[in-house]
């Protein structure tokens, strides 16, 4: 019977053992392996950021290449983030999650053509970030605000249509990721739309003639659900519009800090909203 016990109690204790190993291995632990060619500094640091609750990126690590020319880092989290990995010849988005095991490798004179993401976990979102950037660089330019009307709302169902095939073949089954980067479809698109005047008026040399109710399509992106303060899309949309009122819609030659707080009390019924785009604003 003694014997009996003592062999069950190293059972139970060999079985908490290996539950808690393969909770560190599994669980928490996330380890990233980037292989970069053509760096011109080797030497300079690497910072690693994460996206903090208020969309800063906070620094959290900083790293250095290999002999070999890679980065390697290993870090524990419980919940997936938002990080950006910034170096003197370049920057690059991640989302990581625990239990990721990525190896990326890409050459930085042509980053989006060369990106390869092996990993069993964590690649389908990373891909898309590098698609999602890919997309701002090709689309995002002169050309696009510098057409008429007709052709750029054309342009922009084009964009849209772009970015929406590019999150839908990334297969997500991380459905937080995929909420998030929807909505932030909606306001990479809205910001354009917002700016498309002015940049029209500054590439061409005269003013885009627009309706005065042009900007009423701003209502059509008001929402103040809470998953928005998370979505930097979101906070630049609505900086700016913060700010375009503030402005030019309200024909002032400047405007104040009490401009910009009339305009977010009038923009915002929230007070967690308001309080947000007052401290974003630094006001």
């Amino acid at each position: 019977m003694k014997t009996r016990i003592i062999l069950i109690s190293l059972l139970l204790l060999t079985i908490s053992c290996v539950q808690e190993k393969a909770k560190e291995k599994y669980i928490t632990r996330i380890h990233t392996t980037l292989q970069i060619d053509n760096i011109a500094h080797p030497e300079a640091n690497v910072f690693l950021q994460k996206r903090g609750e208020n969309i800063d990126l906070n620094n959290i690590d900083t790293l250095n290449f290999t002999e070999g020319g890679n980065l390697v880092f290993n870090f524990e989290d419980s919940i997936p983030g938002y990080y950006r990995l910034i170096h003197h010849d370049f920057y690059f988005d991640l989302y990581l999650s625990p239990r990721d095991s990525l190896h990326i490798h890409f050459d930085n004179l042509d980053l989006m053509t060369t990106l390869k993401i092996k990993g069993e976990r964590g690649k389908q979102q990373n891909r898309y970030l590098a698609a999602k950037r890919f997309f701002m660089n090709k689309y995002v330019t002169d050309s696009l605000f510098m057409q008429e009307p007709k052709p750029f709302n054309k342009s922009l169902l084009k964009i849209r249509k772009e970015y929406m095939f590019a999150l839908n073949e990334a297969n997500l089954k991380q459905q937080g990721f995929r909420k998030v980067e929807r909505r932030a479809i909606d306001y990479i698109l809205a910001k354009l739309e917002l700016i498309y005047p002015s940049n029209y008026e500054k590439l061409k040399g005269a003013p885009l003639l627009i309706n005065e109710d042009y900007y009423d399509f701003v209502d059509n992106y008001h929402s103040e659900d809470q998953i928005l303060l998370q979505i930097p899309e979101f906070i630049d949309f609505y900086s700016s519009c913060i700010i375009l009122k503030a402005f030019t819609l309200n024909e002032n030659t400047t405007y104040s800090k009490e401009d910009i707080e009339s305009e977010i009390d009038k923009t915002f019924k929230k007070e967690e909203f308001r309080n947000f785009f007052k401290n974003f604003l630094k006001l």
